[in-house]
This record gives structure tokens, C-alpha cells and sequence, in this order.
């Protein structure tokens, strides 16, 4: 939960609230979450989402995490590759936003060979966690080629 915007749950009902926090994203047609689930043992490992829709562009910004214990494997771009595909092809969208904490130099990585290009960085601009960091900005098009 390091590079997170969001502190680490530490009870049961923080789980509940993002969870209702995540269900109303979705009935309002906010967002879209979805878990990341390891294939052998069907447990969740992480989530993606996608939100920060703008109809004006047809853009949304996805984001993502995994536990640390499945980092390094390959598994967050094994997610993500048909999420995209299914935010351009189902949802419409024309554009994906990402927004990391350039400090997270492996997430800027999975962007980065899912086709994303870094578009630029903001400076002390994000506050989170009682702390002001600065923010990577990634960009995916429809058209863009994808590997």
C-alpha cells in the first residue's frame, strides 16, 4: 500500500466501506472495479479499476494493486491487458489515464509495456497518507499501438 492513496485497512469495516464506496461507483456508473484473482487458488490478489470518467473526451483513469507477495510475476499486466481492451471495446472509452507515484518506478514499467506512454509529472501535487508526493502521468489512446 506504499505508493496507495488510500492507508492501509485496518479493520473489517474499512473493508466494508471501500466496498460500498466501490458498489456505488458502480451504480452510479462512476467506476468500475474489478478483483484480480490468482488462477490456482481463486483467491483475490488485487483489484484494477477504472473511474474519473470525462464524457466530453471519452477518457477514464484505471488503476491498480496487487499484493505484494505477486509482485515481480507478471501478473498485474496479465490483468490489466484485457481490462484496457475491455474499457475501449465495451465501455467506448477513447483514451486511459494513469496516474502513479514516480517513486513506483515497476508500476510506470507495467504502463510502459501495456503500451502506455509517460506524458509528464507533476511536482508535489498529491496528498495522501500525510504526505505531499508527485505524480507520473500516463496515457493509453484507442489507436495507440499495444504489444
Amino acid at each position: 500500500m506504499r505508493y496507495t492513496p488510500h492507508k492501509p485497512w485496518q479493520t473489517p469495516a474499512d473493508g466494508e466501506a471501500w466496498f460500498l464506496r466501490m458498489r456505488g461507483f458502480r451504480e452510479t456508473g462512476a467506476g468500475l472495479q474489478l478483483a484480480i484473482v490468482d488462477k490456482a487458488s481463486g483467491k483475490a490478489i488485487g483489484l484494477m479499476l477504472v473511474f474519473n470518467f470525462n464524457e466530453g473526451t471519452g477518457s477514464g483513469e484505471v488503476g491498480y494493486t496487487l499484493a505484494r507477495e505477486h509482485w515481480g510475476k507478471g501478473l498485474a499486466k496479465e490483468a490489466l491487458k484485457p481490462f484496457i481492451e475491455f474499457c475501449f471495446k465495451e465501455l467506448g472509452l477513447k483514451r486511459l489515464d494513469a496516474q502513479i507515484d514516480p517513486r513506483n518506478v515497476a508500476s510506470g514499467k507495467v504502463l510502459e509495456r501495456l503500451g502506455f506512454k509517460h506524458e509528464g509529472h507533476q511536482r508535489r501535487n498529491h496528498f495522501a497518507k500525510d504526505e505531499i508526493s508527485d505524480t507520473g502521468l500516463y496515457g493509453l489512446l484507442v489507436d495507440d499501438p499495444r504489444p
